[in-house]
């Protein structure tokens, strides 16, 4: 973490440390009404992430916060899909 604070890491760097991050949570797979439960834990996990370094790290943890809050969005669209499937 310590050379994503530096000065020597760029913005790509840090792009792709968000990036790698994300992709190595892995794939997934729900049902046609499960909404957006895997999201929420993603959120939740990348919420303690954010809590455990803002203080040590700000630049990195403004990559977990990125991350939460993106989930957070998707757990919205996911729950309404979720709904407009039950709907049909």
């Amino acid at each position: 973490m310590e050379v994503l604070e530096g000065d020597i890491a760029s913005d790509k760097i840090r792009q792709a440390f968000e990036i790698q991050i994300s992709n190595s949570l892995g794939m997934t797979t729900r049902g046609a009404f499960d909404g957006g439960s895997i999201e929420r834990h993603r959120a939740t996990f990348f919420d303690t992430l954010f809590n455990e370094t803002k203080l040590v790290f700000p630049k990195v943890s403004s990559i977990f916060r990125s991350l939460r809050d993106r989930y957070l969005l998707d757990v919205k669209d996911e729950d309404r899909q979720a709904l407009l499937s039950s709907l049909e």
